[in-house]
């Protein structure tokens, strides 16, 4: 916290700041952004821009057992899908769609949907989605 205060100040004092970082919640408080790969810069503009240009919505499913839910829909979609604890975060482009086929999964599977939403991409979910393609 002491880090950003002091960073905070720096800005303020119109001092220019690039930052390196492995985490990418982190750079979510930054003013812009690059993302790299392999030392390619992959897309660079303010988190928001970046998050928006994915393109896709991010569909958040609470659901059991989500280790056999992850598994499922890695093994039969092309969706990107991460695990975060007891949730999946899937990236669709077509909701409607989509959300019909991970149910048909999920049935067929036996897993047990609990709650899900739209949530706005993180810049994680935005660089795994250009690592994939």
């Amino acid at each position: 916290r002491d880090f950003w205060k002091i960073l905070s100040n720096l800005l303020k004092e119109g001092i220019t700041i690039f930052m390196s970082t492995p985490y990418l919640d982190e750079a979510e408080r930054c003013n812009r952004v690059a993302l790299m790969d392999k030392g390619k810069i992959i897309s660079c503009d303010t988190p928001k821009n970046v998050k928006e240009s994915m393109n896709m919505q991010v569909l958040e499913i609470v659901c059991t057992p989500v280790r056999t839910a992850y598994n499922v829909i890695k093994a039969t979609t092309d969706f990107e899908v991460q695990m975060y604890g007891d949730r999946l975060n899937i990236a669709v482009s077509e909701y409607e769609k989509d959300y019909a086929l991970i149910k048909k999964l999920f049935v067929e599977n036996s897993i047990m949907e609990i709650d899900k939403r739209i949530i706005t991409p993180s810049l994680e979910n935005v660089f795994i989605h250009y690592m994939s393609k």
